[in-house]
This record gives structure tokens, sequence and C-alpha cells, in this order.
């Protein structure tokens, strides 16, 4: 799965936004990305990395929540981005683990 963005508006705008989700089925893929997302924005505010406050703005268009994905599958387990790994990865309690970075 690859996951491409554009910061084209990043500089003039101050926003980052998802201009299209490529693969064999973009809700799943926006899903995953919202189930291994730090980024917040509920209630009207959003706190954390550019790059996933975008993502979760589209997932938010395709309504899918991360509020709703911690409810249904609590993270169990986080590891952290790191340089070795070049990923970080939530496990969440439907036993899955999400991962983004390189492969």
């Amino acid at each position: 799965t690859v996951i491409c963005t554009d910061k084209t508006g990043t500089l003039t705008q101050g926003k980052m936004a998802v201009r299209e989700v490529w693969g064999k089925d973009p809700y799943k893929i926006l899903f995953a990305a919202t189930a291994c997302s730090d980024a917040d924005i509920s209630e009207g505010n959003e706190s954390g990395d550019t790059t996933e406050l975008a993502i979760l703005r589209e997932a938010k268009v395709k309504q899918i929540s991360g509020a709703d994905i911690e409810a249904k599958a609590a993270r169990i387990r986080v590891f952290p981005f790191d340089s070795t790994r070049k990923m970080m990865s939530i496990l969440r309690a439907d036993e899955t683990l999400y991962s983004k970075g390189a492969i």
C-alpha cells in the first residue's frame, strides 16, 4: 500500500490535504491510516502531525472516525517511530497490527 501526498498549499495555506487515495480499496487504506494515527481532529480541535491531520480530514469525509475505531478496537500497544525500524505501529484489540512508514 502506498500513500502519496502533495505538499502544495502547505506553505501558502498552512494546511495539507489529501488529493487522491490510490489503491484497490481507498476506504480500507484510509481506515488503516486512521487506525495508525496519533493525530486528533475530534470536537473541532486539531492536533498532531500535518500529514496525519490531512488523512484524518479525508477519512472523516468518508465517515471513518478515529474515535469509532478506538471504541471498537482499543490500542493494546504502540510501537513508536524510530530510525532503526523506520516505521511506527499500533496493535489494536482486534489483534490487527497497523503500521506506517518504510517497508
